[in-house]
């Protein structure tokens, strides 16, 4: 299977929450700025697809329990049909989420089951890969997206951190979408 990288890998956090307050700590995406995300071509309708290595931390000590994922501006009707965390092998000089499991569904991933808290902070070195399950409805349309919105709650607040984060699951055949049609 061909992947294309639509940019370089990094994430871009914009932090929205209680303005003002300075209660609990906040999710953000470590590093120097710009959007990132990827395409898959000939994606069949319904096959999940799981992407992961986006690197999530806290600003402080603490914890923040991730209540949802959404998508910015999806396309073709893409649905992220589940979430988790698991822990960051990169930062402990490992590789990260492996491709061996692209097609499998993250209730069946093998352990450590990934969870929905964030409680490492990025001073301290205690990231976490966030992985996202995607899924392409059926029909003949590529489903994409402009980017994230990660809903959560730390120290009792709702919060929210959009990721520009962006991804693109081409269907079979499509000449018509530019990115898919020119892989």
């Amino acid at each position: 299977m061909t992947v294309r990288w639509v940019s370089t890998f990094v994430v871009v956090i914009l932090l929205a929450g209680c303005a003002g307050r300075d209660d609990g700590a906040r999710l953000i995406a470590p590093g120097e700025g710009g959007a990132a995300g990827i395409i898959y071509p000939d994606v069949p309708a319904g096959q999940p697809y799981v992407v992961g290595d986006l690197i999530v931390c806290l600003d402080r000590p603490g914890s923040a329990v991730i209540d949802r994922v959404e998508s910015i501006e999806p396309t073709g009707d893409l649905t992220i049909t589940d979430f988790g965390v698991i822990p960051n092998e990169m930062e402990r000089g490992g590789m990260g989420f492996s491709d061996e499991y692209l097609h499998t569904p993250i209730s069946q991933l093998p352990r450590p089951y990934p969870v929905d808290v964030v409680d490492g902070a990025c001073a301290d070195h205690a990231s976490v890969a966030l992985l996202l399950e995607y899924r392409r409805p059926g029909g003949d349309q590529s489903a994409g997206n402009k980017g994230i919105v990660i809903h959560y709650t730390s120290d009792g607040d709702r919060r929210e951190a959009s990721v520009n984060w962006q991804i693109l699951l081409c269907a079979p055949g499509d000449s018509t979408t530019p990115d898919c049609a020119n892989p």
